[in-house]
């Protein structure tokens, strides 16, 4: 046998000897990674049994005075979806793919590049060597700095770039992990700039202005996040955005009648699975189809006097539609597009959310200042929540434990608790609170202030407000972009 091949094979048994012992050190002593799954990547990746894995006995090799010292340590980690953005690798994080990790020297230059494997490990072997020039006691450690190139998508929740030691007389591996978190869009619609103020909610800001028609009031977003509609009263029609470009790529023309923000397109909710688009207007209601984006029916309300709200029953089967002027509330059946039901509720009712089981229906009344509670199986009123003056917006939190009311002329919200239908606390907010979300994994509240040009973030846990986000003129609508 060559003496060249001799070496490799001794060079890939030595890779193999560290890397099991620094996953199986970190197995032991963490608990947050799981030596089955690392053992199985590790023979994946050399292409040998993990039986044979685990039989390598690691035995340094110690090189000649006139050759370079190689590093027998190793720099590896993982790149991990870090779902409670702590900047920690706990358990249940999962790694993340094809990531591209780079490792430079002190000076910034670029040493080695390796990309994640799919449990999101990585690792460098291929160390620089100590210079044979410099005696081993000269030189026993090399700074370098391992960097992630973040992935298209996500936010760091840790350093992108981590410095770290190449010890020449170690075999002791470095571990080098990095947090990510997915990137999440809000969208705000601003009647008085006529624009979609686009929010990142990890970093509070607002990164993107879309232009779209006159007066833009509702907006949703698809299930996947790839598309965003907006109603414009101004313009009778319905801007259809592509969130990857952060631009309107169609408008679906909607409504009659004179267009102004009382007989334009107002409201709008999108139906469970994303094919379904229902459009408030005066008089009526439009179903758009969002395959081909144009309107394939309209059901007339009861709401001459103005239909406000609309929300989607979990199911898609019910849509529900607040009639401001006539103080109730239509059912509509979507499976034939027909009104099956009109429940009277309080005075000028406004704001309308389902809660996450789609038993309960909760409606704003602006003119008597309460809640009404609507039991859907008998389509009744079944108890009546006072809140403060002003009530407009309404939103359920994701378990369906909390309701959240934005009173916009008492400049609060108010927090129900659904369990005994009573409010539990009333937060502090800015000028004229009108429309509100909450984010998916409930942690969170935003609220539009009107009168004040932006968003407040509220710290549900906290019950307090934790950042304002300026955005356009009058603000009016918001929605947040689901989990990916």
């Amino acid at each position: 046998m060559r003496i060249d091949k001799f070496l490799s094979i001794l060079l890939v048994i030595l890779m193999v000897s560290l890397y099991v012992t620094f996953v199986m050190a970190q197995a032991g002593s963490s608990g947050s990674y799981s030596n089955r799954d690392n053992m199985n990547a590790l023979s994946h990746a050399f292409g040998m049994s993990t039986s044979d894995l685990q039989k390598i006995n690691y035995k340094p090799i110690v090189p000649e005075n006139n050759q370079d010292r190689y590093s027998l340590t190793f720099i590896m980690g993982y790149v991990y979806n870090d779902s409670n953005q702590n900047g920690k690798l706990d358990s249940g994080e999962k790694g993340i793919p094809g990531v591209t990790v780079e490792l430079l020297d002190e000076t910034g230059k670029l040493i080695d590049t390796t990309v994640t494997k799919q449990n999101g490990l990585y690792w460098f072997g291929n160390m620089p060597p100590q210079p044979s020039h410099m005696p081993p006691s000269h030189i026993k450690q090399m700074p370098v700095t391992v960097k992630e190139l973040i992935p298209a998508g996500y936010t760091g929740t840790t350093p992108t770039s981590v410095n770290a030691i190449i010890n020449y007389t170690s075999d002791k591996p470095v571990s080098v992990n990095f947090g990510n978190i997915r990137t999440k869009f809000a969208y705000v619609t601003n009647l008085g700039s006529g624009n979609v103020s686009v929010i990142d909610t990890i970093n509070n800001s607002v990164v993107a202005s879309i232009p779209v028609g006159s007066e833009p009031s509702g907006v949703a977003v698809s299930p996947n996040g790839s598309t965003v509609y907006v109603t414009n009263a101004g313009s009778g029609n319905v801007s259809v955005i592509n969130t990857s470009m952060n631009s309107v790529v169609y408008s679906i023309p909607v409504g009659s009648g004179p267009l102004n923000r009382s007989n334009g397109p107002w409201s709008v909710a999108m139906s469970p699975n994303g094919n379904t688009l229902y459009v408030i207007s005066i008089g009526n209601l439009s179903v758009i189809n969002t395959a081909t984006k144009s309107v394939v029916a309209t059901i007339p309300v009861q709401g001459s006097q103005g239909p406000k709200g609309v929300a989607v029953s979990p199911n898609g089967n019910t849509v529900y539609v607040t009639n401001l002027g006539s103080g109730n509330v239509s059912v509509i059946n979507t499976i034939n597009n027909s009104v099956v039901a009109n429940i009277t509720v309080g005075r000028l009712p406004f704001g309308i959310a389902v809660s996450p089981n789609g038993s309960t229906v909760y409606v704003t009344n602006i003119g008597s200042s309460n809640v009404s509670v609507i039991n859907t199986s008998t389509n009744s009123v079944v108890f009546n929540i006072t809140v403060v003056i002003g009530p407009f917006g309404i939103a359920v939190s994701p378990n369906g434990s909390t309701v959240y009311v934005t009173n916009s002329s008492s400049g609060n919200v108010s927090v129900i608790n659904t369990s005994t239908n009573s409010v539990v606390a009333n937060i502090t907010d800015g000028i004229g609170p009108f429309g509100i979300a909450v984010s998916p994994n409930g942690n969170t509240a935003y609220v539009v202030n009107t009168g004040s040009d932006n968003v407040s973030v509220i710290n549900i846990a906290a019950k307090s407000v934790v950042a304002t986000i300026p955005v356009g003129s009058r603000p009016y609508g918001f929605a947040v972009s689901p989990d990916p």
